[in-house]
């Protein structure tokens, strides 16, 4: 919101190219292999495909993956459409949107933090994604009603910005549950979940973006529709785990 309103749209892409150049130096100068030698796979196209076949047929790892998939689709929505949600449709200005994105954003990462947090403090994953999935259905509920009842910013944003935390709060607890059957390819496995994830994302957001342009309640709609995925498919992992323990 900044940099559009102190340059043009080009600013924005410039700094996010350098910002991933940057990124990109910096994890390759301190980021090192952690896999012991004996335990690498080589970088093949026929290893890849394995270890994608081995992920995908295993038990217990596909649910768990669908959540993020579901609430990375309604966090990819808003970011695709909130330009055209809220600076054309709500009619908010530049320096504004560019603050009520950043709330959002900075809601993720608090949720994230929280729940990573939690989970290396002995919080079972299952209590995690289920209070993750709590929040994200009933933000997503919230957010098209008060669309719909025409409450303006006042009733949008602060609904995205419970669900962006729930989104963070689920993210990790769901990846982890995800990684759990699998942990001898967890590299393998994080790649298929990363590009599902992404996948997702960007047909929710296209799709949201070209059919909905800057209706707030077509948007609240596919929010509110993600939201009660996630949260149906939290209930559904805990309690595939409360029946393994049996």
């Amino acid at each position: 919101g900044a940099l559009l309103a102190a340059f043009n749209w080009h600013a924005i892409f410039v700094a996010l190219t350098t910002l991933g150049l940057g990124f990109l130096v910096l994890s390759h100068l301190t980021l090192t292999e952690t896999l012991p030698p004996e335990r690498r796979r080589p970088l093949h196209p026929r290893e890849l495909v394995r270890g994608y076949a081995t992920f995908i047929r295993t038990p217990g790892t596909l649910l768990p993956m669908a959540i993020g998939c579901a609430s990375f689709s309604g966090q990819f929505a808003y970011i695709s459409d909130s330009p055209f949600v809220l600076l054309e449709g709500y009619k908010v200005s530049e320096r504004a949107f560019g603050i009520y994105f950043g709330s959002t954003a900075f809601a993720l990462m608090l949720g994230s933090i929280l729940g990573g947090r939690m989970i290396r403090a002995g919080r079972s994953p299952d209590v995690m994604i289920v209070s993750g999935g709590v929040l994200l259905a009933i933000s997503g509920v919230a957010v098209a009603i008060t669309t719909h009842l025409g409450l303006g910013i006042p009733g949008f944003l602060p609904p995205m910005i419970v669900y962006f935390f729930g989104t963070g709060m689920t993210g990790p607890s769901a990846t982890a549950l995800a990684l759990a059957p699998v942990a001898h390819i967890a590299g393998t496995a994080s790649a298929a979940i990363g590009f599902s994830m992404m996948m997702c994302g960007a047909i929710a957001g296209y799709l949201t973006t070209k059919i909905g342009g800057s209706s707030p309640q077509l948007f609240s709609l596919v929010v509110m529709v993600m939201g009660l995925l996630a949260f149906g498919l939290t209930l559904a992992v805990a309690a595939r785990h409360v029946r393994q323990q049996r």
